[in-house]
């Protein structure tokens, strides 16, 4: 390549790479990440631009020094030397973020915050494929390959994520592609243009992109989760996003921690659920409440304890803190860690769970059935934001919601009948009855199916109720943690008020609050078979804990709560959802199919022109065209602005006598026909077709079996003015 065409073509690449960059707002929070990516993209590119320009070898280290160096000074500047120079801190603290940024990957729902360890992840990954780019711009026949990049870039969006950047993410670099893929066929065949078979597979392959993604089958039966990274699904990390259907089926099991407490076994919680999209339930990050949750929200009235859960971690790896609620204090922690008042969680963005040891005072809440029936005032107005639900939430929930709860009066009793009716024994607890029909997930659709099967696990019951209870005006939220274990043989010398209980990986769970005036946020357990007989024998180290619904006692019902009946059953009024497939099967199917008709367009493409130009009805130059092209794509290259007659000479020394005649006959009929007097009719040049067929049969049995093959899969001549 000239050496002034690469400040050109890399700034080509800088800017395709940069808008594409842009496209991952929908997996990264915030402006400041794409300015990283883009200085990092700048001065890669730039670095290995300007040592070919100049000459100079080792383009590739040069960029990777400087790509380096850049998201070194982005994530961990204080380890550089005078600014710039790394130092063996450097490359420890790059390592210790990298680690962290595995563990974040793997717990948090996008849009992440670009906190130093996810920024390094993004901007290194584009560094790294800026790299790749500029050695395929260097190679004959890489630009195609770089359009398969940047189509790769621009679908990681929509696949972690689940949507489609903007047609401009797609569009610009798309564009700056295909002037690339012409300067690249310009300069095979200088002054020339690229082909129209060129323009039609690289623009082919632009609207493929884009209408590719919509289409897409569920990938995460075949690409799994982040978190499989770890020891097993769900590993030792958690992940808020309610994807605990694979969690909960994986054979594996580990001590995930154990606690000593002096009162009744909490549930400990890890992320709060508020947001509900319609498809998925999303967490919570930001604070954005004007009260101090499990305060503020208390009356005075209310007799309130205390109670001291302390905890030890065992297997498990996480930058979000298992506590029970409402926790009030919490010490012994190692690290930074940050209290979201929205839920009273903790997390940290510069440590983990691992090793820790740790003390947790909650508040235990006692209202009396008359404060629950008729609450105190508070003076607290709770936001909007937990009874908001989708505008297209079918009318068959709602009404199955009203039919449960219609004879209750306040949230308490009617979350308490939506509870009911879930524990009644018409529902069934089910890890894999979601998988098999279709219905797994958390939306709408899928409670909708849900109500119908009945039979489903944590994630099924606590968004049915969360959703059913706000549809009838209640407040409600989803929290994500781990149910309360199962009872462990008390240390020696142990407090003998005290109960000490092991939780393992496989109880991971999610059940809903309900928001009661007066008493703040009420845990509920609509999932049948968590709660077990309280009564059961304490030294048996596998007998379950007795879990509490709330810690506040139920009020005598004033009106009867009406049972459904078979004739008035909610589920019977709820509508077919909108299935979503999850069978590995079809999805590996799909995928095949789809890569496979990519694979082979090309060949398709090249083999229909094959047969345009040697048809009877085509002409000696549509013949002497493909000749050349076959030729090319074999690795016999040509300059087109070579005379015929050189050009015969050229290829005849690459055949043998046969084919070295057939070659001298068209010679002499594409001269009579360009050049003579009178111009030698098509018909009477009907017979020299066969040369034409020979020759190019020829050409393609004395080519390397390698040879062959890449003219078939990969035929350069799309690229090439013919």
């Amino acid at each position: 390549m000239p050496r002034r065409e690469h400040l050109l073509e890399h700034g080509l690449l800088l800017g395709a790479l940069a808008v594409l960059a842009g496209g991952y707002e929908r997996l990264l929070s915030g402006s400041w990440w794409w300015i990283t990516i883009v200085a990092a993209l700048a001065c890669v590119l730039g670095a290995t631009a300007l040592v070919r320009h100049v000459g100079a070898r080792r383009a590739p280290l040069a960029g990777l020094v400087t790509g380096f160096v850049v998201v070194a000074l982005a994530s961990v500047p204080s380890t550089l030397l005078l600014g710039v120079i790394p130092t063996p801190t450097t490359f420890t603290a790059m390592a210790e973020l990298l680690d962290r940024a595995r563990t974040l990957v793997a717990e948090e729902v996008p849009p992440v915050e670009a906190i130093p360890p996810i920024t390094l992840v993004a901007a290194g990954a584009f560094a790294l494929v800026a790299l790749v780019a500029d050695l395929l711009l260097q190679r004959r026949g890489g630009v195609p390959l770089i359009g398969l990049l940047l189509v790769v870039t621009y679908l990681v969006p929509a696949v972690v994520a689940d949507e489609v950047p903007s047609f401009v993410v797609l569009v610009v670099p798309a564009g700056l592609w295909l002037v690339l893929l012409h300067r690249s066929a310009s300069r095979a065949r200088p002054g020339g243009l690229m082909t129209p078979a060129g323009l039609l597979v690289g623009s082919a392959a632009v609207v493929l992109a884009f209408v590719l993604v919509p289409v897409l089958p569920d990938t995460s039966a075949v690409t799994g989760r982040a978190d499989d990274l770890d020891a097993g699904p769900f590993g030792r990390g958690i992940n808020p996003i309610l994807s605990l259907g694979d969690d909960l089926r994986s054979p594996s099991r580990a001590l995930a921690l154990e606690y000593t407490t002096d009162g009744p076994p909490p549930y400990l919680s890890v992320a709060m659920l508020r947001d509900f999209t319609g498809e998925t339930w999303r967490p919570v990050t930001e604070d954005d409440v004007s009260y101090q949750e499990g305060r503020a929200d208390l009356s005075e009235e209310v007799d309130v304890g205390r109670q001291v859960v302390e905890v030890e971690i065992r297997d498990l790896r996480t930058t979000m803190l298992p506590v029970s609620y409402p926790a009030v204090d919490v010490r012994g922690l190692e690290g930074e860690w940050n209290r979201l008042d929205a839920g009273l969680t903790f997390r940290s963005d510069s440590s983990d769970t691992g090793g820790q040891t740790y003390s947790v005072t909650s508040l235990v809440r006692r209202p009396t059935p008359q404060q629950l029936v008729a609450p105190p005032p508070t003076g607290l107005r709770l936001q909007e934001d937990y009874l908001e639900l989708p505008d297209d939430l079918p009318q068959s929930i709602t009404d199955a919601a009203q039919l449960v709860t219609g004879g209750a009066v306040g949230a308490y009793a009617k979350a308490q009948a939506l509870q009911d009716f879930f524990r009644s024994g018409a529902f069934e607890y089910s890890e894999t009855a979601p998988v098999d029909g279709d219905y797994d997930g958390n939306g709408i659709a899928v409670i909708e199916r849900f109500l119908q099967e009945r039979s489903g696990y944590c994630v099924h019951f606590s968004s049915a109720m969360a959703v059913m209870a706000r549809s009838v005006g209640v407040p409600a939220r989803i929290m994500v943690g781990y149910a309360p274990g199962t009872r462990a043989q008390p240390r020696p010398g142990a407090d003998p008020d005290e109960e000490r209980y092991r939780v393992t990986s496989d109880q991971l769970h999610a059940w809903p609050q309900i928001y009661v005036d007066g008493v703040g946020w009420v845990e509920f357990e609509p999932t049948p078979g968590i709660v077990d007989d309280p009564d059961a024998d304490e030294d048996d180290d596998t007998s379950s804990a007795p879990v509490p619904t709330t810690s506040v006692p139920v009020p005598e019902p004033t009106q009867a709560v009406p049972t459904p009946t078979p004739q008035t059953d909610p589920s019977s009024v709820a509508a077919a959802p909108v299935e979503r497939s999850t069978d590995v099967g079809r999805t590996v199917l799909l995928l095949v199919a789809i890569l496979g008709a990519l694979a082979v367009a090309p060949a398709l493409v090249r083999a229909a022109l094959r047969r345009r130009r040697l048809r009877r009805s085509s002409t000696p130059d549509d013949w002497w065209r493909e000749i050349v092209a076959t030729a090319d794509d074999v690795g016999i290259a040509s300059d087109p602005s070579t005379t015929l007659s050189a050009h015969v000479d050229e290829l005849s020394q690459h055949v043998e006598t046969q084919a070295r005649d057939a070659l001298e006959r068209l010679r002499t009929l594409l001269e009579a026909q360009r050049y003579g007097p009178r111009r030698v009719a098509v018909g009477t040049a009907a017979a020299s077709r066969a040369d034409a067929v020979s020759v190019v049969e020829h050409l393609l049995a004395r080519a390397t079996p390698a040879d062959r093959r890449r003219a078939r899969v990969l035929p350069r001549s799309l690229l090439r003015r013919s």
